[in-house]
């Protein structure tokens, strides 16, 4: 018997790469709720106040790093909807071309 084991090691890196998405959604939903707040409220309540009060030192983390990462996510979460919603406008295209066709037609086609 083998002193590690590769499949092992598999799920364990897939469990910890599962947990390393949830926490980043959570912390995209977080931060999306604090920058969608209006900048004077009373008390303060947007992005900016929250990474003000944020003890950096104590995450481990530096502020420049959480504010790069949060850019990017946004990056990337504004592409993914931009393709979410393209492909969401093909489909009713195709749904509206189809919906036009007799059932002749359809046939035809083989749909």
């Amino acid at each position: 018997m083998p002193c590690r084991d590769p499949w092992m090691d598999d799920e364990i890196a897939r469990e910890e790469d599962r947990k390393c998405e949830m926490f980043e959604a959570t912390l995209c939903g977080i931060f999306t709720y604090f920058e969608d707040r209006p900048p004077v409220s009373d008390p303060p309540r947007n992005i900016v106040h929250l990474f003000e009060k944020l003890d950096f030192e104590e995450m481990g983390v530096s502020r420049r790093e959480v504010i790069k990462w949060w850019k990017e996510h946004r990056a990337i979460d504004e592409e993914r909807r931009k393709r979410e919603a393209e492909e969401t406008r093909k489909v009713q295209i195709r749904n509206q071309a189809l919906a036009r066709l007799s059932l002749e037609e359809r046939e035809a086609l083989g749909l």
